[in-house]
This record gives structure tokens, C-alpha cells and sequence, in this order.
């Protein structure tokens, strides 16, 4: 239109110049929307942005579990910092604290920017709009907008999965897994969407796959949970939230209708961003639980076991041979010897919670029956099979799914709004083993399996290479592959140690609200460069230059049919020009004392205003803060005055 928001239209004309000569000598270090890494103090939440985790960050949190702060890679942190003016950067230590709103919450919150402890900027608006807040002389914007999790239509907790990813360190892809497939096929395992097919008998709804071999998607009150099939779509359909994993009378299915699954005690809400990663490296692979994965306890490993509980054959070690129930040789859970008694093993990698940077427990399972397909082991090693050669593959009977080595990730729920009687972060599986196998209770179980927030389905590619060291039961390994799950969360409060109600195991800097912490020195711009080497001040230098030139008789500098004008360009904040004839008459000087112009116009008169002839000068540029001068030489053809309109 011919309006904006604040009036008529207006053009501005704007001459891009070179900047290195301002300020002394500057040098720009950031671009238009570079990002620092920020690092996460307290809180936890990404709003809706995309979260990673740097190289060092992801090794802290391997080693210490819960590490009290964390840093996300540039671009990747959840709330968005960008450079707007890069030539204004300003470097220091920065902080970003939220404050709560009247009702001590964060749904309202607004927020508070400090540089350097003492400089700070308050938010004009809370976070629950949308709203990017620049900062003019900083040279920065800050936009930060929470997610709202309760989905009002439905009356319940949802998330967004805003992306999902396998990535392999090798040239061969060799890890894959189960596809979900739609209807009435065992590969229809993750049941988002809207079919809600009723008992032709008795007219009820079925609830997952129903006595009837209905295939139901899952359903809380009359709406779905996942209607638009948003999260049959993790990683191709090989991972998926637990709360949406079939179950009940569903053959081949990664979970059970137990009453102690505690499915029906979560929402969507409760997963989090999630990085899974498989590795050789010994050091950092999980201690887990083992659960049989076979439906018929019949066939189980020992004929009696249940499908999801704990196999109490023996544990194994890190090279899969088993360990004496009878007592322990280490008190090192990290040895490779580690005797854990039954149910116990090892799962090649580890999990971490991105939003928190905590470790996670894990789990894995494996059907007893499909002993050819390393299923009665104990050990974490599907295979490529998915079907035997035998009958339909909807037919539950020929299900292999490459042993139904299906794998679970748990969160660290006791320390997000339960009592640390629930499972917390890693610990080496012993709260697991605790619960699952030296328990017999029903709700010691449900503390375990309330945290579950995933569940995949792994099988080797048809490319992988499989075993390489027929003594090394892990040797199929061909290189780290890592499993990323980006979804959106709510920020919220949130301890580096402990539980937020009772302060944690330390002291907090913000109520446990989230606070974070950035540094723009690596991107700020440089000034009063020139003052240093030699070669900086010679750059500068032949910076300097006349435009036009040659000139004839117009320039685009122009306002009129009166006006003539050339600039001399690119000059340092102080400087004296002086233009001669080529005979060395003084013709004109103009001064230059301005740190935020790098030109100078020249009107084309001499030191009486009189208009020059056309010819060739020398124009001498002395810059005596760096101790330099430059002598430049212009062509210019004048044009008579044009009094046409007088």
C-alpha cells in the first residue's frame, strides 16, 4: 500500500561503505543473525526452537550425569540471541534471567538481559507473545516465546515434534529399524491418528488393538492423542512416544496392558528432546535392565515370564559373558567385570535429555523364542530380519523384528515434579533393578515405567557388515550413530541437582527459574585496530579512493541540475585533504573528524567556491594517527551551469 503503520511511505537512500577505516580501524567479527552459544544455568524448556547440545557439553553430561550448567552449539539454543548490527556488537559476559509473573509462574513471565553485571534491558512484553526485542546499542535482538503445552480444544497436554533425525559418523548406514505401518499389520505399532472402530457386538470402543483385532489409534476422552499422525513420522516411523506404543492384546508390540505401565498416566507434554547414541566406546555405554519382549509366557526363557518383565537369567558384562549371581568381584559399575546379579546388561551407548543435560536411564528387550535371532542372549544385538519365511507378515506368528530388541528411554521424572522415590537420572540401573526385578510391588514398578517417554524398534540395514569379531558380540558397531528427537516444551523451573521445591543440593541464582548465560567477545567489532601493525595501517590506506573517476560532467551524488559533487571515500576517522592542480597549486582542503563517516563530498569549487576547470588533479590525504598520506589523482570533465529553469 501507499501507507504504513506510522504514515505515509517514506524512501531513505542508503550508500553502502566500506567500515574498516571507522573507529580507529574496525574490524566486523559477526554477520546479519550470527548467534552466540548460550549456556543453560537453570530452567529447562526450548519454547519452540531447535536445541543441540556442543561436542563438550554432550561429554560433560557422559561423564558427570548432571552437570550444573550445559551449552548449546551456536544457533541451537532455546532462546534465540541474534546479531542485528554487526558493526555495533558489543562484547562482555551477558546474562538472561526470567521473572516470574504475579502468580509465580513462567506463563506470563517477562524477562531481564545484564551485560557485564551492570548494563541491563528489561522486556517490553512477556513471553507469551510473540515478540523480537531489539537492542540497538548492543547490536542485538532477543526474542523468547513460550510454548503452551494444554491443548484447550482437546482439554489436554500436548508437545510439537519439530524434528527428528538419524545421523552416522561412517560412510555405511548400517542401523535402521521397524517402520509403523497403518492397519491391521503387527507394523502398526504406533497408533497416532483418528481410527476409533466400535465393537460390532457390543457397540464399545476398542481401546488399542481391541478383542477383536481392531487396530484403534489411541484415544483421551473423545480426541485423539495424535490425530494428525505427527509422530508416526520420528525418525521414518522407527521411534515413537511410549504413551502412543501399542499395546494390550496387540502381538509383537513393544509394551504390555499391565496395569504397572503406567501409560495412562502421561501426555504428550511429558517427553523431552532427546539425543540416543550407540557407541564402541565401552566407557560410555548404559547399564539397563533386560525385559522379555516374547508375548507367550509359555515361550519364554524360563516358560514362565511374562512379556515386560525383567529376565532374571544372569547378568552379562560388556563383552556379553555372564556374571556369578552369587556375589560381586567390583564395586566399580563402570568395570567391565561389574556383577550385578540377574536381568542386568549393557546397552552399547547412551541417552541424555537435551533440554535438562542429564544422562537417562535405559532399557532393552528381546524375545526369548527367536533364539537364532540372538534373542535368548542377554545382550543388545538385533538382527536384519523382520519377517520369517513362513506365512503372511500380518500374521504375528512370523514376526522377527530382528529379536524385538526394542528400546526404551526413560526421563529423570523424581526431580521434575515427583519425590526422589521416583526414577531420577542415570545411576548405572540401579533404581531399575531396584524396582523391577529385587521388587515384587506393582507401585514400585509404575515409578519406573511413568518416566518412559520412548520407545524404538532397531534392526540392522541390509548393508551392515554384522559381526566382524566372532569373539566380540558387539563388533557389528561400524561406526557412532546418534538418534536425535527435537520437540517443543514449556520453559519451566528446574534444578541442577536434587528437586527445585527443597533448593536442590546447592544454591540458586534464580529461584531455579531459567537463566542463561552468553558471551559476545568472539563477535563483537574491533575498533582502534589501526593503532597496531604496520600492515593494518597500509590496508586502510589503499582503502582510500575517489568516486567518480574519471568524471564526466554528472555523478549519481547529485541533488541538481546546480550540484556537482565527487566523494573521496573509505577515510579514517581523522584526516586533512588537500587537492592540487597537476602544476601544485592549492586548490582546495577539506578536513575530516568524524568516527561514524568514512566520506568526505567535494563540490568541485576551489577555497573561493569557484567552480573548477575540467582536467587532472592530485588529491593528498594525511592521516597523522596512523602516520600515513596518500596521494590519489582524479579526471574531471565540468559542465557548464544549466539555468534552464531560472
Amino acid at each position: 500500500g501507499r501507507k504504513s503503520a506510522i504514515g505515509a511511505i517514506k524512501s531513505v537512500v542508503g550508500i553502502p561503505h566500506i567500515v574498516t577505516p571507522e573507529l580507529g580501524g574496525s574490524v566486523i567479527n559477526a554477520e546479519f543473525g550470527d548467534t552466540p552459544e548460550i549456556t543453560r544455568v537453570e530452567g529447562r524448556g526450548n519454547g519452540n526452537l531447535i536445541i543441540d547440545l556442543t561436542v563438550e557439553s554432550e561429554k560433560k553430561i557422559v561423564n558427570e550425569i548432571t552437570p550444573k550448567e550445559i551449552t548449546y552449539k551456536q544457533g541451537k539454543g532455546p532462546i534465540s540471541i541474534k546479531v542485528i548490527d554487526p558493526l555495533n556488537v558489543i562484547g562482555g559476559n551477558y546474562e538472561v534471567k526470567f521473572l516470574e509473573d504475579v502468580l509465580g509462574k513462567l506463563d506470563s513471565a517477562n524477562w531481564v538481559i545484564v551485560r557485564n553485571k551492570t548494563d541491563s534491558v528489561f522486556s517490553t512484553s512477556s513471553i507469551n507473545l510473540n515478540n523480537e526485542q531489539l537492542i540497538l546499542d548492543w547490536g542485538i535482538s532477543i526474542s523468547i516465546k513460550q510454548f503452551k503445552s494444554f491443548d484447550v480444544t482437546s482439554s489436554f497436554s500436548i508437545t510439537d515434534l519439530l524434528e527428528s533425525s538419524i545421523e552416522f559418523e561412517g560412510s555405511n548406514n548400517w542401523l535402521t529399524g521397524v517402520p509403523d505401518v497403518d492397519g491391521e499389520s503387527s507394523q502398526n505399532w504406533i497408533r497416532s491418528g483418528s481410527v476409533h472402530i466400535t465393537n460390532p457386538t457390543t457397540g464399545a470402543v476398542e481401546d488399542g488393538c481391541g478383542q477383536n483385532g481392531y487396530f484403534n489409534d489411541y484415544y483421551k476422552g473423545s480426541d485423539s492423542y495424535d490425530g494428525d499422525q505427527i509422530f508416526e513420522k520420528v525418525v521414518g516411523g522407527t521411534w515413537a512416544p511410549y504413551i502412543l506404543a501399542a499395546k494390550e492384546n496387540c502381538f509383537n508390540t513393544p509394551i504390555t496392558g499391565a496395569t504397572w505401565s503406567a501409560i495412562s498416566s502421561s501426555d504428550l507434554s511429558d517427553i523431552s528432546s532427546v539425543d540416543i547414541v550407540y557407541t564402541s566406546d565401552r566407557s560410555k555405554w548404559s547399564r539397563v535392565p533386560v525385559l522379555e519382549t516374547q508375548d507367550n509366557p509359555a515361550l519364554s526363557w524360563d516358560g514362565n515370564t511374562e512379556k515386560m518383565k525383567v529376565k532374571l537369567k544372569p547378568s552379562v558384562d560388556k563383552y556379553g559373558v555372564p556374571t556369578n549371581n552369587s556375589g560381586s568381584n567390583s564395586t566399580n559399575p563402570n568395570d567391565a567385570n561389574y556383577i550385578s546379579g540377574v536381568g542386568m546388561s549393557w546397552f552399547p551407548g547412551y541417552a541424555i535429555d537435551v533440554q535438562t543435560g542429564e544422562r537417562l536411564n535405559m532399557a532393552f528387550g528381546e524375545d526369548s523364542w527367536l533364539g537364532n535371532d540372538n534373542g535368548n542372549d542377554m545382550i543388545f544385538n538385533p538382527t536384519k530380519k523382520m519377517y520369517t519365511q513362513f506365512g503372511p507378515e500380518e500374521d504375528p506368528s512370523t514376526v522377527v523384528f530382528g529379536g524385538k530388541h526394542y528400546i526404551y528411554v526413560f526421563k529423570n521424572l523424581h526431580k521434575d515434579k515427583y519425590p526422589s522415590s521416583y526414577l531420577g537420572a542415570y545411576d548405572n540401573g540401579e533404581f531399575m533393578k531396584n524396582k523391577l526385578i529385587l521388587s515384587t510391588s506393582t507401585s514400585d514398578k509404575r515409578k519406573v515405567w511413568s518416566a518412559c517417554m520412548y520407545v524404538g524398534i532397531p534392526l540392522l540395514s541390509e548393508s551392515a557388515v554384522g559381526l566382524s569379531d566372532a569373539n566380540d558380540p558387539y563388533s557389528y558397531i561400524e561406526s557412532d550413530v546418534k538418534i536425535r528427537i527435537r520437540v517443543a516444551n514449556s520453559y519451566k523451573k528446574h534444578a541442577d541437582a536434587g528437586q527445585y521445591v527443597s533448593d536442590g543440593a546447592g544454591s540458586s541464582v534464580n529461584g531455579w527459574n531459567n537463566f542463561y548465560t552468553f558471551n559476545m567477545d568472539n563477535l563483537a567489532t574491533s575498533t582502534d585496530v589501526a593503532g597496531g601493525e604496520d600492515a593494518y595501517k597500509d590496508s586502510i590506506m589503499a582503502l582510500i579512493n575517489v568516486v567518480p573517476n574519471p568524471y564526466y560532467a554528472y555523478s549519481n551524488y547529485e541533488a541538481n541540475r546546480l550540484d556537482n559533487r565527487i566523494k573521496i571515500v573509505n577515510l579514517p576517522d581523522a584526516c586533512t585533504i588537500k587537492i592540487y592542480t597537476v602544476s601544485g597549486t592549492l586548490v582546495r582542503t577539506l578536513t575530516k573528524d568524524n568516527s561514524r563517516i568514512t566520506s568526505v563530498d567535494w563540490d568541485l569549487t576551489n577555497t573561493a567556491r569557484i567552480p573548477i576547470a575540467g582536467g587532472l588533479y592530485l588529491i593528498h590525504v594525511d592521516v597523522p594517527s596512523i602516520d600515513r598520506e596518500i596521494i590519489l589523482k582524479w579526471f574531471g570533465v565540468v559542465r557548464p551551469p544549466d539555468l534552464k529553469n531560472f
